[in-house]
């Protein structure tokens, strides 16, 4: 408690000297030689709704908003906007208004927090700022989530466009360091009706003039469009139509927005070039349309996606745009983003936020972006196909769950696959190839990697911090600086017996009965072992005959030898298989099974030695048909089993007191004694017994 005292007190101290001149005047938060992980960002702060078009006059409303954040103490940000198009009428507390919201501050805090500025001012240069610092102050708790901390009303008064720049902002943590977030700002685009493209409700195109064919329900581009004063391109209203851009170009001045979808369903937008807007296509609560074989390019952002769900991004190159290549926000659903080129966009490649879930991200090239694909507050996404390859980071989930990310192919980005905050979320059968880092693991609980290759990272294969209760079994860990480097964490490396951990290529251990499983665990520190590392690097399709048993190894001929296999699937598919006895070279029988994955069955067969010469014999039990599996050698297991005389227990095809010495050396013993000899048990009925004895008798001298 004395610590968090003096913390909090430290931290209120640096807000008085926002006015005194105590520290630096551009940060609320920047305490000086603060440690902190640069590999990734925490969280976001960002202007809702993102972008508005309105008409004069009109009225709107912006949030500001923290998103996926993690033990924040305190924030501070600066609103800022062109004071010739934006009136601000209320904001959250100064002379005018307060405007109520249960989130400002966040509720952790409850009346327990300081404000060190919250006002509005008119700046020289025309535009306007709002500008707030609020730290937390004991007994306060620490926020983490997503909370709305400051709202804004507007008049519009006057034609054009203003960013809502946020700017100077800083969040931090119990500890007064900084929590390094993403900042995104907001746009607000106001227009003269007569210079923009509308597709009206009814059909029409207007202005009539305009350079779009209509052809029933297709519009077509009929040359390039050049927008410069209305910074709108064009407003589509009308439902069940498909806008045919016959590869002309749709091109902006570095303002406004291409293509504006306004609350339409079933609208296709295909063979278009849209570039030099702030955002190429956005999509406002729309359905069920489909964006296709376009090239977005030289915008600020390329394709957003604004509350619309069950709409297709298919088969486009978007490219080189100034920020984000995708955006999907506000609860955008069901969405599909199939085989496009994502390359060269100066921050996100693709990102999610604000509740956007179950959208299918496959097939899709993300080259050469900032940063890949980031998924903040957002649930049961797919990632199934991809080539991520040449970004700062591949592929980053903060505060995500339920998330699947499958047979991606991930190469030569700093950091591959960041998880943040996040829990239950599957990432299987990835190729994870040539990065600084293949996993980052910060506060991370409960997903499960699993049937990675986890190949050649320069530093580390898996760095885990603050992370606990995941998953890693069936990874690959080949030729990596540092397979697994933790700290204060404690993860499972293993399912289990006879189920098995990871491959670890630089695992010494050994293999007594050649179960695919080192007989020794794989140390990675206290906290963490695999303890039951894989003798060979794992395989998605594999079936392994783990151990065959008879019930003798000398049998009377004419008796039935009983023989169980243990089968088990070390992959992670289902599979359907063929199990075959072999008695030397010879078939006996073949039986068609199915297993299914992290499981084990007990495969019991017979032998019926009546018409079998006395001798040695080879039984075998082999598995095949199991399709794409490439790990055969464990697909067969055999024993040598001896064919004698009747009563014969020693093996030396007589009958004689031998035979009942071995037979009342072991009377009384039933199965898992130590003196049990299951030779002989004649009558295989589990004991050892005086019956056995009268057998042996019976055959003296024979």
């Amino acid at each position: 408690m004395k610590k968090f005292r003096l913390k909090a007190i430290a931290l209120l101290l640096c807000l008085i000297g926002l006015f005194t001149g105590i520290i630096n005047k551009h940060s609320l938060l920047n305490l000086a030689n603060a440690e902190w992980s640069p590999f990734f960002k925490v969280g976001r702060m960002y202007v809702n709704p993102p972008f508005q078009i309105v008409n004069l006059l009109g009225n709107i409303s912006v949030s500001v908003i923290i998103e996926s954040i993690v033990d924040m103490f305190g924030y501070e940000f600066r609103l800022y906007w062109d004071s010739s198009i934006l009136e601000c009428t209320q904001w959250n507390a100064t002379s005018k208004e307060w405007i109520q919201n249960p989130s400002t501050p966040p509720p952790q805090w409850e009346n327990n927090y300081f404000t060190a500025v919250n006002n509005i001012t008119k700046l020289q240069d025309g535009r306007a700022r709002y500008w707030i610092s609020i730290a937390a102050i004991p007994p306060a708790q620490p926020a983490t989530g997503t909370f709305v901390v400051a709202t804004l009303n507007f008049r519009v008064k006057g034609i054009g466009q203003t960013a809502v720049d946020l700017a100077n902002t800083e969040i931090g943590d119990y500890d007064a360091n900084p929590i390094c977030h993403d900042v995104a700002d907001g746009l607000i685009v106001t227009y003269d009706t007569n210079n923009v493209i509308r597709i009206r409700v009814d059909g029409n195109v207007d202005p009539p003039d305009a350079p779009i064919h209509k052809d029933g329900t297709v519009y077509t581009f009929t040359q390039n469009i050049i927008v410069n004063n209305s910074r709108i391109g064009v407003i589509v209203e009308k439902n069940n139509i498909i806008i045919d851009g016959a590869r002309h170009i749709l091109q902006g001045n570095g303002e406004g927005v291409g293509i504006f979808l306004a609350e339409v369903s079933n609208v296709t937008v295909t063979n278009l070039e849209v570039k030099y807007f702030e955002f190429g296509i956005w999509v406002n609560t729309s359905i069920n349309n489909i964006f296709s074989s376009s090239r977005i390019t030289s915008n600020v952002h390329g394709v957003y996606f604004w509350g619309s769900s069950h709409n297709k991004i298919i088969g486009n190159n978007i490219t080189a745009n100034s920020k984000n290549g995708i955006i999907l926000g506000n609860s955008s659903n069901y969405n599909v983003l199939f085989g496009n080129i994502v390359s060269e966009n100066l921050e996100y490649g693709i990102t999610f936020h604000a509740n956007s879930s179950h959208n299918q991200v496959m097939e899709n090239i993300i080259l050469s972006n900032k940063d890949g694909i980031a998924i903040y507050s957002s649930s049961f996404n797919g990632f199934l196909w991809n080539k991520v390859t040449g970004n700062n980071f591949g592929i980053m989930l903060g505060q995500g769950v339920y998330n699947n990310l499958t047979e991606n192919l991930m190469q030569a980005n700093t950091f591959c696959i960041i998880l943040c905050s996040s829990s239950n979320n599957s990432v299987e059968k990835n190729l994870i190839k040539n990065n600084y880092d293949g996993f980052e693991l910060v506060k991370a609980q409960k997903n499960k990697i699993i049937g990675n290759n986890i190949t050649l990272c320069q530093r580390y294969g898996v760095f885990a911090t603050l992370s606990f209760d995941n998953q890693f079994y069936y990874n690959n860990f080949q030729g990596n600086e540092i397979d697994v480097y933790s700290i204060s964490s404690r993860n499972m490396f293993d399912c289990g017996y006879p189920y098995g951990g990871n491959f670890w290529h630089k695992y010494s251990g050994s293999d007594a009965n050649n179960d695919g499983i080192g007989d020794e665990a794989y140390m990675i520190d206290e906290q963490n072992v695999d303890h039951y590392p894989l003798m060979k690097p794992w395989s998605s399709h594999d079936i392994v005959v783990l151990k065959i048993n008879t019930s003798k190894t000398i049998i009377g001929q004419g008796f039935v030898l009983k023989v169980n296999a243990t089968i088990i699937n070390r992959g992670i598919y289902t599979e359907d298989f063929q199990v075959t006895m072999y008695v030397n070279q010879t078939s006996l029988f073949t039986i068609n099974m199915s297993l299914n994955t992290i499981s084990f069955i007990e495969v019991c067969l017979k032998w019926n030695t009546t018409n079998y010469d006395k001798g040695k014999y080879i039984i075998s039990i082999s598995v095949t048909g199991v399709l794409n599996e490439t790990a055969l050698s464990d697909n067969l297991r055999s024993t040598i089993v001896q064919v004698t005389k009747k009563g014969d227990i020693t093996g030396d095809n007589k009958v004689n007191v031998l035979d009942l010495i071995s037979v009342a050396a072991a009377l009384g013993c039933s199965k898992g004694d130590s003196k049990w000899n299951p030779n002989a048990d004649i009558k295989e009925d589990g004991i050892i017994n005086v019956l056995d004895l009268i057998l042996v008798s019976s055959y003296l001298g024979s």
